[in-house]
């Protein structure tokens, strides 16, 4: 073996051997190196939201796919380790390019639900029209689920066909003028974090004004409370005093009665006090004044032995004095009674 060995070695095709293994082992560690730097940049671009979760999906793929391969061919030459790479480094530059597409779909879906926000926290327009403007966004959504994987002119005509139908729906040409000079600077804008922030902020005033009308309407429907309040004690108050005059007016005029009739006078007098006040009214107009023996009902008569220093306010408003007047009204009742039941 040893002297065929020693035959066929040739010192300058093993040399090239050697080379070719370095050159490999270079190019193996090169290959490494950019995929490390790519996937630093891959996971860059995520924490500044440059990319979306289904481009990052594609890109992490890419990276797994790369690292196989890495491990399954460990005799590839130099060549085609760069091959490789730099297939690797175009697939992964077209995710890239494509994931701008979505990004700008994805924002310009992010404007509007933004922008249908702000317009009703501005009340520039009618709310049947934005809840019409939320459902197209929304089945903007649903397509955009779906349809991942479009270029740039499908996604600019998907947003050109819906801004028109919003613009016919909103039907206010110096609202969409406003709107579609802000839509225009979506182009400008590379990553989904700043239309977020706008979104947030839109959210954000629209929780402030919506804490703002709840104030507001606790305020109001506290005013409101105490006003009703304030009328029905006023109410109850009137209807308490018209109560007590009328029931003292009845049952006053009833002092000639025993005292259940004085008590169910009064009881009528209260409860219809209206109709019992306007009585008494007309029959003072026609000379016949009410009598008023008691303040509220006359029950008790004062003993007659008591003198009027000794009398206060709350017994004058069931007792009353015993005199002529009060004497010939009872004698009346009684003899009118007696005729009555003798016929």
């Amino acid at each position: 073996d040893r002297v065929l060995a020693k035959a066929t070695y040739d010192p300058a095709l093993e040399k090239q051997i050697a080379q070719e293994r370095q050159q490999a082992r270079e190019a193996r560690q090169k290959f490494r190196e950019s995929l490390q730097q790519a996937q630093e940049k891959n996971r860059k671009l995520v924490l500044e939201q440059k990319l979306t979760p289904q481009g990052n999906t594609l890109a992490e793929a890419l990276f797994k796919e790369s690292n196989e391969w890495l491990q399954k061919t460990p005799d590839a030459t130099a060549d085609e380790l760069r091959d490789k790479s730099q297939d690797i480094l175009y697939k992964l530059s077209n995710i890239y390019a494509e994931d701008n597409n979505r990004i700008l779909f994805n924002n310009y879906l992010t404007f509007w639900s933004s922008t249908t926000i702000t317009l009703r926290n501005n009340n520039k327009v009618a709310v049947d029209k934005l809840n019409k403007v939320d459902e197209l966004i929304k089945q903007d959504r649903k397509w955009f689920d779906k349809n991942m994987n479009e270029n740039a002119q499908v996604y600019q005509d998907k947003i050109t066909e819906t801004t028109d139908k919003i613009t016919g729906v909103i039907d206010d040409p110096e609202v969409m003028r406003v709107i579609n000079g802000e839509q225009e600077k979506l182009k400008d804008i590379n990553n989904t974090k700043e239309m977020d922030e706008l979104k947030l902020k839109a959210e954000q005033a629209e929780r402030d004004k919506q804490e703002l009308e709840k104030q507001t309407f606790n305020a109001q429907r506290i005013a409101t409370k105490l006003v009703s309040a304030g009328i029905i004690t006023f109410v109850l108050v009137l209807f308490i005093v018209f109560g007590l005059v009328g029931g003292s007016l009845a049952s006053n005029d009833a002092i000639a009665r025993p005292i259940p009739y004085r008590i169910l006078y009064f009881i009528f007098g209260f409860f219809f006090s209206l109709p019992t006040i306007l009585y008494f009214i007309e029959r003072n107009w026609y000379g016949k004044p009410p009598y008023i023996a008691s303040y509220l009902i006359p029950l008790y008569a004062y003993d007659p032995t008591l003198p009027d220093d000794k009398k206060n306010f709350i017994q004058s408003l069931i007792y009353y004095d015993e005199n002529p007047i009060t004497v010939k009204a009872k004698t009346d009742f009684l003899e009118a009674a007696k005729k009555a039941i003798v016929g």
